[in-house]
Order: C-alpha cells, then structure tokens, then sequence
C-alpha cells in the first residue's frame, strides 16, 4: 500500500494480515519498500501500487508514479520494479507504459494477469483535462478518465496499440473511471473500479467480460457504499480482491 507524509509525496509500504482474519496485523508496518523517483523524474512526486507478480521466480511490481507540474495538478505514468533483498528496485528510471500522441498526460493503477499465454494490463488513461464546471467538483481541474487494456506476450514489453475497455457515462455526469481490479469467478472475468461523477464523489461499480476486451457494467448490490458516518462516509473507492482457502475479502 502507499502512504504519504507531511511532504505529501507517496511512498509504498507493507503490513502482513492474518488471513483467517484480516482485520488484525500480524506484523509492524514496514520500513519503505519503495521510495518515489529522483528529481526530474516522472514519479518524482510519489508512486503507488498496481499489481504485484511472480515472472521467473522474480517478483515484479507494477507501479504507477505521478509528478506535478505547472499547469496540470499532475501526471502520472507505470513503471515497474524487482524486489531484491528487502526492498523493490526499479528496473529503469522512465516508464514502462510511457505517454503517447492520444496519452500525453496519464496512464496509471495498473492491474496485470497472466491468462493462457498472455498478459493483459488494465490501466486508467486520460483522454484531457477540464475545470468542472458544474456539480460538487465545480472550479477543480480533472482529467476525463476512463479504462484501457494493453497485451504483452512476456509482461516486459507491452503493445503500444491498446483498446478502451470502459468510458464514463457522460448521460449519468460520469468524468473519471479510476482503479481497476480484475479476476475470474467461474470462468468470466470480473472488475471492480471507481467511479466519479459531477453528482457524487467515488462509488464502486462492477463489470464482466469474456474476453478482457469487451466489458459489461451490472449492478452489484454486494459492493460496498459510502457510510452514514465516519471515515468511508464520503467516498468509497480503489478496490482490490484477495482470497485466502476459506473467503475472498475485498479491501478498499
């Protein structure tokens, strides 16, 4: 997970659970696993988590890093690290998933699977920025966000061409798609993602897809909404999945 102190800058952590019960600790926080970028780099300003995976006995991070600028409150772009001894190292100073002509600004929360023999990324991409105009965000520059999917045939290399999975729903006020999370439940790939309206600060939502390409939003009852007090009263968003043998849990 990622932290940020009074520098406001991300850094990723750990913390080891109980896994018959979640809710308690089975260890201290860590010492940080992995720092933001140096000066001028594109994760200069902090990095945060997407996927982490076992390539060849290695374990791989994919982060994203995000860098502010003068007159956007920030880009942010994947990148990708090893762990080697106690800490994760990056495996080079510029992205791996970089900016292109129809993704200049961000290409972020990268969730990685491998499925047969390949490797999808799911990722957050930004088609431009707006100050909102109307609503709760009204006066605050946002991008327009919604969700693409890239391939690889070794999880290293990643296909520049990629294929939008979701947009945001201009007819319901949506502008932003963010955090995806993907896994399969009896053969049909689920994701759960956040998104954020003009209406209503981040809520959960849920869709299926067959093929990791052509996705589908439901309604699902089950996820968890914003409560009426306290700290999720607000929003409730970045949504991942672990299971262990008895139960699946979601964090959020």
């Amino acid at each position: 997970f990622a932290g940020a102190g009074r520098d406001a800058v991300g850094r990723i952590f750990s913390i080891k659970l109980d896994g018959a019960n979640p809710s308690k600790a089975t260890s201290e926080i860590s010492p940080i696993l992995f720092d933001s970028g140096n000066f001028g780099m594109f994760d200069e300003s902090g990095v945060n988590p997407g996927t982490v995976l076992l390539l060849n006995e290695v374990e791989l991070l994919y982060y994203f890093g995000y860098q502010r600028t003068l007159n956007l409150p920030y880009t942010a772009f994947i990148g990708l690290a090893h762990r080697k001894n106690n800490k994760f190292e990056r495996i080079s100073t510029v992205p791996l998933i970089d900016r292109t002509h129809d993704e200049p600004t961000l290409r972020s929360s990268p969730c990685v699977l491998k499925i047969k023999n390949e490797w999808y990324m799911w990722y957050v991409s930004a088609i431009q920025w707006n100050t909102r105009e109307v609503g709760i965000h009204q006066n605050k520059m946002y991008p327009f966000y919604g969700i693409k999917v890239a391939k690889s045939h070794d999880g290293l290399t990643w296909n520049l061409e990629t294929t939008w999975c979701l947009k945001p729903n201009s007819q319901m006020d949506e502008f932003g798609l963010a955090r995806p999370w993907i896994f399969s439940r009896n053969g049909v790939l689920q994701m759960i993602f956040s998104v954020r309206s003009d209406r209503k600060p981040y809520y959960l939502c849920r869709a299926i897809s067959e093929d990791g390409l052509m996705w589908e939003r439901i309604e699902d009852d089950a996820l968890p909404k914003a409560s009426g007090y306290g700290w999720d009263s607000e929003a409730v968003c970045y949504a991942s999945i672990a299971s262990t043998q008895s139960n699946t849990y979601m964090f959020y």
